[in-house]
C-alpha cells in the first residue's frame, strides 16, 4: 500500500559512499539510506522504523549527512533524543563528521527549541520464564500489608483535600475523585515494587513512613504545605524547609491549589488519622525488616553458572534488566556478596560516565581491545535503548515493565548486527502468583507483546511461549461460519471465471467474500495461482460493508425484497442444511426444535437397503439412481424422522472456532453405512490409513488447497481402496435416530473359511499361533532386556 501511494523504489538511483572506519556497509541499510533520502526530498519527511538492533541511529545519520550534502553547506539539523541514547547519536554523528551541521535537544528540554528558536531554525529532522514462590510467612504478610497499607491507608491519606473546612475546598475541584485515582496508582504501584524485589518495596514503604511522618511534623509546626506543583517531600529531605515556603508563597500568586495551611483549617479527626497510619505503618516496616529471605534472588544466584551463565552463553556476559534502581543496586551489591566481583551496576545516576566502560565491556562492535573486567551488567531501562551489549546473547528480565514494548527493546540491545551468537536467550521472572493476582501483569505483557505479533509479524517469541508467531490476522467472526456441502464446486467456478475473464482481456476479478470467512481463501488461491496477472477485487472485505450498508445500496438501486432478518440463518445443500442462530454464537446453548426446517412427521419404524458399487450409492432398496439422486431421495424418507441433527464445532480456514446446527439425514446415515461396510471389505491396515487420509484430504478440501499437487496422490489412494467396497447395507430408521443393522457383501472378510474371531480357526495350529506370538513380541522383549530398569519403573 505504501509502495502505491508513494510510488517506487529509489535504490536503483543511489551509491553508497564511504563509511567511517568500523561500519560496515550493509546492503539493506543502503537501500533504506536511499529510500529514506528519496522520500525526504519528495514529500518533505519520513518515518524510519525498524525492529530492534538493525542500525537505525547509522541510518537515519547517513541519510542527514546525504541531505546536507544534497542541501547545501547553510543546512542545520536538529536531532531530539532521549537522554538514555545521547552517546549513540553524538557519537554516530561524530563519526560521519557532520557535527558542525547538527544541534542535539533531549526531548526533556524540547522548551529550548522555543526559547532559543532563533538557533534552531532551518532544517528539522527529530527522530523519532523464571518462576519463584513466597514462603507461607511472606505470602501472608503480603496480604496482610496489602489490607493496611493500601485498603485503610492510602486510600484516606489521599484525602486529606477531603478534611479541608468548606472554604478551602474550593481551590480543589474534583478533589474525590483524584483520591480514588491515586488510591488506584498506588495500590499497584506499590505492589509492582514489590514484585521488582524485597528492597524495593521496603524502601518505598520507608518513603511511605517519612512522608506520613513529616505531615504530623507540619501539624505540629502549624505550617501545612500543599503545593501540587513542587516535590515537598525532597525539599525537606535536603533540609530546604524555609525555600520551600517560599516558593509556595510565589507560586500562590499564580495558583492558589499551593498553599501553605494551618491545622485548623483541617476538621478534626485529620491529624489523629494520621498518627494511627503512622503506628500501622511502622508496624508493617518492622516486619518487613525481619524478612531476610528472597526467593527470587536466591533462584537468581542458584541459576547464575549453570542457566544464565551456563553452556549457550557463548562469552559469559550476561544483561540483568530491572525497572527499579533500587533492584539493580541491591542485586549488585548481594551478588558482590556471594562473591561476583565482576558486576556493573548501571542507573540514570551513572550511565553516562560510565559509557566508556560498558563499550568496553559489552559492546561486540567496539574499535579497540575488548575487556573483560565486567561479565554481569545490572541496569534500569535507562541502557535499553541506542545502546550494544551483543558481546553478551543472554538477557534476564528481573521483573516485567508495564509496557510491554520495553522487554522488547531490552532484547535489542543483544540482538544487534555484530552478534556472534547464533541465538539469542531470554529469561524472564515471572510475577510471583500472589502478586500476579493484583497486577494481571503476565496477561497483560502476553496481550500486547501478541497485538504486536498479528499487527506486525515477528520470528520469535519474547515473554511466554503462549505467543503465536503470526504474520497478520483478518478479525474475529462474529457469527458461526456456515457450511454447504458444494465446496467442490468452487474449483470449476473458479476455473470457469479465469477462462471468461481471460477470454474478455480482464484486468481484474471481483467477488463478494467478506474478509472473515472460508471463501475469500477458496477463491483467491485458485485466482493467484492459475491467473497470477489478473487483480482480484473484494468491495465487501475491503470496504468492511455492513449488512444495512449492503441491503441500503440495493434498496438505493431498485431491489424490493422482503429485507426483514431472520431469527436464524438457513443455507440448503444437497449434503444438507445448516442452521445458525443466537444459540449457535456461544458454546453452551443447543438450537430448539422450532430452529430445524424439517419437523417430526413419522413415528412408525422403518428399514431401508442401500446398495454400494465401489465405494459408491448406486440403489435404495433396489432402485437405481445416480449418487447425486439417491443423497435427494434418502434425505427425503429420512427426514420425515427429523434424523441427522447435530451442531458442528470446526474451524475456519484463518483459524477460527465457529458453531453451527445442521440437519442432514441422508449425509449421516450414508457416511455410516458406507464405514461399516468398509470395515467388513478392507483389510486391518488398508482401513487404517484409509481413515487417516480421508480426514486429512477433507482438511485440505475444506482449506481450498484444491490445486494442491498432494490432493492427486491422495486420491488415486482413495478410489484405489474402494474396488472391494460392494454390497448392502440393511438400516432402521426411527424418530430422531438411525440404526445399522447389517451388512451383505461378497468381498465380506467375515465370511472366509479361515476362522471364526474368538473361537475356532481352520487355518493353523496351536503351535503356528505359540510360534507367530513370540515372533510378534519379540521387538518389546530386546527392548526391555537392555532397559531393565524402565520396566521397574513400570
Amino acid at each position: 500500500m505504501l509502495v502505491e501511494y508513494f510510488g517506487d523504489s529509489e535504490v536503483l538511483n543511489y551509491k553508497s559512499g564511504e563509511l567511517p572506519k568500523g561500519y560496515a556497509d550493509l546492503e539493506y541499510q543502503a537501500d533504506a539510506v536511499a529510500e529514506g533520502l528519496g522520500k525526504l526530498m519528495k514529500h518533505k519527511g519520513l518515518i524510519l522504523a525498524d525492529v530492534v538492533g538493525l542500525g537505525k541511529t547509522v541510518i537515519a545519520t547517513r541519510i542527514i549527512k546525504e541531505y546536507i550534502i544534497k542541501n547545501g553547506g547553510d543546512t542545520r539539523i536538529l536531532i531530539v533524543y532521549p537522554n538514555t541514547v545521547a552517546h549513540n547519536w553524538q557519537s554516530t554523528v561524530q563519526n560521519f563528521k557532520i557535527k558542525d551541521y547538527v544541534h542535539f535537544v533531549s526531548n526533556g528540554s524540547l522548551q529550548k527549541v522555543i526559547e532559543e528558536k532563533e538557533n534552531y531554525l532551518g532544517a528539522v529532522m527529530p527522530i523519532e520464564k523464571v518462576a519463584y514462590d513466597f514462603d507461607e510467612a511472606t505470602a501472608k504478610l503480603f496480604y496482610e500489608t496489602m489490607e493496611d497499607l493500601i485498603v485503610n491507608i492510602v486510600y484516606h491519606r489521599y484525602q486529606a483535600i477531603h478534611y479541608l473546612n468548606a472554604e478551602h475546598q474550593k481551590n480543589y475541584t474534583n478533589a474525590e475523585n483524584v483520591a480514588m485515582h491515586l488510591y488506584g496508582i498506588i495500590k499497584t504501584g506499590m505492589v509492582k515494587r514489590l514484585e521488582s524485589s524485597f528492597e524495593a518495596f521496603q524502601k518505598s514503604l520507608e518513603r511511605f513512613c517519612n512522608s506520613n511522618g513529616r505531615m504530623i511534623e507540619m501539624f505540629e509546626k502549624d505550617a501545612v504545605m500543599i503545593a501540587p506543583d513542587l516535590n515537598v517531600n525532597k525539599f525537606l529531605d535536603e533540609g530546604k524547609e524555609d525555600e520551600l515556603l517560599e516558593k509556595i508563597e510565589k507560586l500562590n500568586e499564580q495558583d492558589p491549589k499551593n498553599k501553605i495551611y494551618k491545622a485548623c483549617d483541617f476538621r478534626e479527626g485529620f491529624l489523629e488519622g494520621l498518627q494511627k497510619d503512622q503506628e500501622i505503618l511502622d508496624a508493617l516496616l518492622e516486619k518487613w525488616k525481619k524478612i531476610n529471605h528472597d526467593p527470587k534472588f536466591e533462584k537468581l544466584k542458584n541459576d547464575l553458572e549453570n542457566v544464565f551463565m551456563g553452556a549457550d552463553n557463548k562469552e559469559k556476559k550476561l544483561v540483568i534488566f530491572s525497572e527499579s534502581k533500587e533492584t539493580v543496586k541491591y542485586l549488585s551489591e548481594k551478588l558482590k556478596k556471594a562473591g561476583y566481583e565482576d558486576v556493573l551496576q548501571i542507573s540514570s545516576d551513572n550511565a553516562q560516565k560510565t559509557s566508556t566502560t560498558i563499550l568496553e565491556n559489552f559492546d561486540a562492535n567496539f574499535d579497540k581491545a575488548p575487556k573483560n573486567n565486567y561479565n554481569i551488567i545490572i541496569t534500569t531501562e535507562v541502557l535499553a535503548e541506542g545502546i550494544n551489549l551483543h558481546r553478551s546473547n543472554v538477557i534476564l528480565n528481573y521483573d516485567i515493565p508495564w509496557n510491554a514494548t520495553k522487554l522488547m527493546q531490552r532484547i535489542g540491545r543483544v540482538n544487534r548486527i555484530g552478534t556472534k551468537a547464533d541465538k539469542i536467550l531470554i529469561y524472564n521472572f515471572y510475577p510471583e502468583k500472589q502478586v500476579n493476582e493484583h497486577l494481571k501483569l503476565n496477561q497483560k505483557a502476553l496481550k500486547k507483546l501478541q497485538g504486536f505479533h498479528a499487527t506486525f509479524g515477528e520470528d520469535n517469541q519474547i515473554y511466554s511461549e503462549k505467543e503465536v508467531l503470526i504474520k497478520n490476522t483478518l478479525g474475529n467472526l462474529e457469527a458461526a461460519e456456515k457450511e454447504t456441502d458444494e465446496r467442490l464446486l468452487y474449483l470449476e467456478i473458479a476455473i470457469e471465471v479465469v477462462k471468461y475473464a481471460k477470454a474478455l482481456g480482464a484486468d481484474y476479478i471481483a467477488h463478494g467474500s467478506t474478509g472473515a470467512g472460508n471463501d475469500q481463501v477458496r477463491f483467491d488461491m485458485i485466482f493467484e495461482t492459475i491467473a497470477p496477472n489478473i487483480e482480484i477485487i473484494t468491495p465487501i472485505r475491503d470496504l468492511k460493508l455492513s449488512r444495512e450498508e449492503e441491503i441500503a445500496y440495493l434498496q438505493k438501486h431498485g431491489v424490493d425484497m422482503n429485507w426483514e432478518k431472520s431469527k436464524y440463518s438457513i443455507n440448503k445443500g444437497i449434503w444438507g442444511t445448516s442452521v445458525g442462530g443466537a444459540e449457535t454464537l456461544g458454546s453452551k446453548d443447543p438450537l430448539p426444535e422450532t430452529a430445524y426446517p424439517s419437523p417430526l412427521k413419522k413415528q412408525e419404524v422403518s428399514k431401508i437397503a442401500l446398495r454400494f458399487e465401489k465405494g459408491e450409492l448406486v440403489a435404495i432398496d433396489g432402485v437405481q439412481n445416480t449418487p447425486v439422486n439417491n443423497i435427494l431421495k434418502l434425505e427425503e424418507i429420512a427426514r420425515e424422522y427429523a434424523i441427522g441433527r447435530d451442531i458442528h464445532i470446526g474451524d475456519t480456514i484463518i483459524g477460527i472456532k465457529g458453531r453451527v446446527g445442521f440437519e442432514a439425514a441422508a449425509a449421516l446415515i450414508i457416511i455410516k453405512a458406507h464405514h461399516t461396510l468398509e470395515k467388513h471389505t478392507l483389510s486391518k491396515w488398508q482401513q487404517h490409513w484409509k481413515e487417516q487420509l480421508a480426514n486429512f484430504y477433507g482438511m485440505l478440501l475444506h482449506e481450498g488447497q484444491y490445486l494442491e499437487p498432494l490432493m492427486r496422490n491422495v486420491e488415486k489412494f482413495l478410489s484405489d481402496t474402494q474396488t472391494t467396497v460392494n454390497g448392502e447395507v440393511f438400516v432402521q430408521l426411527q424418530p430422531y435416530h438411525f440404526t445399522v443393522m447389517g451388512i451383505e457383501s461378497k468381498n465380506d472378510l467375515m465370511g472366509s473359511d479361515f476362522a471364526d474371531y474368538g473361537e475356532e480357526n481352520n487355518a493353523w495350529t496351536s503351535d503356528d499361533a505359540k510360534g507367530f506370538i513370540k515372533l510378534y513380541g519379540m521387538a518389546n522383549k530386546i527392548f526391555y532386556s537392555v532397559n531393565q530398569n524402565l520396566l521397574e519403573d513400570e
